[in-house]
């Protein structure tokens, strides 16, 4: 439920010139004579948790510049498909090793980089014929893949396997790096990482998905807020 909100007098001299409506969870702000609420944002490499200030109280902290850029957790190793997992948290970057971990089997015939855009398009960050087959299988079992250092804009990568495994088999792909430019984004969970999600439909990897899915979350929210005002007039 919204709450109203005047300047002085009673509820018949009341000037409603400043009235303004506190309908959203988050913190309280003042802009002139106007107060309003709204969740703060963070961006990368800062995060905030409770960031509605309901489910606790906000919690600011700082992730170091090098981190982990994205995640495909649970890539399918017996496809030559191609499995899309969305950049987060930087429109510029620089990848600077990535880790395959979490096999669920010892891989045998597994071959196959993975690329900036749909159809092994783009940039080859692991090449085509990259194998995988120090895999052990065991839990704890990893392998790190050090990458030359260069500038990146795509905002989804691709593993995309020239030869599939004979077996069925899924693993987990970590790529880790810097941020250049960062992006703002809403705030984020604790989570040390997942899945960002399926790949686009479009044919082109470079489009920016990440500022789409942010713009759709503000309009979101803002329509929450108006419906909320609604219901409480």
């Amino acid at each position: 439920m919204g709450i109203s909100i005047g300047r002085g007098g009673t509820s018949s001299t009341r000037d409603t010139s400043t009235q303004t409506i506190i309908g959203e969870a988050g913190q309280v702000y003042k802009n002139g004579t106007q107060l309003y609420t709204r969740e703060p944002y963070a961006a990368e490499p800062m995060y905030i948790t409770h960031a509605d200030t309901i489910s606790g109280p906000p919690r600011w902290g700082i992730r170091p510049t090098y981190y982990q850029l994205g995640a495909l957790i649970g890539a399918k190793g017996h496809t030559t498909s191609d499995q899309g997992f969305q950049i987060k948290g930087a429109f510029e970057y620089i990848i600077q090793k990535i880790i395959i971990c979490h096999a669920s089997a010892a891989p045998t015939t597994m071959v196959g980089g993975l690329y900036t855009n749909l159809g092994k398009g783009g940039d080859a960050i692991l090449p085509a014929d990259q194998i995988y087959t120090t895999l052990t299988g065991d839990a704890y079992s990893i392998i790190q893949i050090n990458i030359p250092p260069a500038l990146r804009a795509a905002d989804w990568l691709y593993l995309s396997l020239t030869t599939p495994n004979d077996e069925a088999i899924t693993f987990d792909v970590l790529v880790y790096g810097e941020q250049i430019v960062p992006m703002e984004v809403p705030p984020m969970d604790d989570a040390p990482y997942a899945s960002m999600g399926a790949k686009p439909s479009s044919a082109d990897g470079n489009k920016s998905h990440s500022a789409d899915r942010f713009k759709k979350t503000k309009k979101a929210r803002l329509a929450r807020k108006l419906s909320r005002q609604r219901s409480s007039s």
